[in-house]
């Protein structure tokens, strides 16, 4: 459990502390923090409540007004985590948290450009997918890393941790069990008893990992809702959080 653990670092006596009630910067961060929820919050019911599924293709389909609005909803999500890591970086003298989401957007935007022309690049997109998702996994670790650190908080790493943990082991246990559905044609009766085992073991295991992962963002969201000040450490600084 030890990788679940955080460490956090003494805070020096020449740091100074920015507290949330007497700086109206650090609460507009915060504010610009949990708007994202709600908009994915009502992006998520937006979705729910108008797919449909296509009789003919037998794929689900969002109508064009409500993808629409969902994208516009994704918009403002995006601006405001650009303006709260803005605000962070500016109070926390570093820049780090706010270059870590840069780049994390290139490489989201980098991703969605090659999917675009999947049809033309082939089987290469697997590859790019898969770097890609390696790189974002690195950034968010270090951003809850730096969250961490710079509001003095171990919640946001910890949050990370248990979310991007899980999240893996949930994405290797789903193509353990499509493989095994897709060796047997759907027909789980067909199944040999060992086979049957590892099926059931990988189970459990995918339903660990998925509340493991939201357990973790449970830890983030409470990190986010828990904010009430910002260290400004300057760049010099290293982060110690381990």
């Amino acid at each position: 459990m030890s990788l679940f653990r955080v460490n956090m670092p003494p805070i020096p006596d020449d740091v100074q502390i920015h507290n949330i009630a007497d700086t109206p910067t650090l609460k507009r961060a915060k504010y610009l923090m949990i708007i994202p929820i709600f908009l994915k919050i009502i992006s998520f019911l937006i979705v729910v409540s108008t797919m449909s599924i296509n009789p003919v293709t037998q794929e689900v389909e969002i109508s064009p007004t409500n993808t629409i609005i969902i994208n516009i909803l994704g918009f403002c999500c995006i601006i405001c985590m650009f303006l709260s890591y803005f605000y962070l970086s500016k109070l926390s003298l570093r820049r780090r948290i706010f270059n870590l989401y840069l780049a994390y957007f290139g490489i989201i935007l980098l991703m969605g450009v090659v999917a675009a022309f999947a049809n033309i690049i082939g089987n290469f997109i697997l590859l790019v997918v898969f770097i890609g998702c390696i790189i974002i996994c690195y950034i968010l670790w270090q951003m809850g890393k730096e969250l961490s650190f710079i509001l003095n908080s171990p919640y946001f790493f910890k949050g990370i941790k248990l979310a991007l943990i899980g999240g893996i082991i949930v994405g290797i246990t789903s193509f353990i069990i499509a493989v095994i559905y897709a060796a047997v044609l759907g027909n789980l009766d067909a199944l040999s008893p060992f086979a049957n085992i590892i099926l059931l073991i990988t189970v459990l295991i995918f339903f660990a990992a998925c509340i493991t992962a939201l357990a973790g963002s449970i830890f983030y969201l409470i990190g986010i809702f828990k904010i009430n000040q910002v260290i400004t450490y300057g760049e010099q600084t290293p982060n110690l959080i381990s």
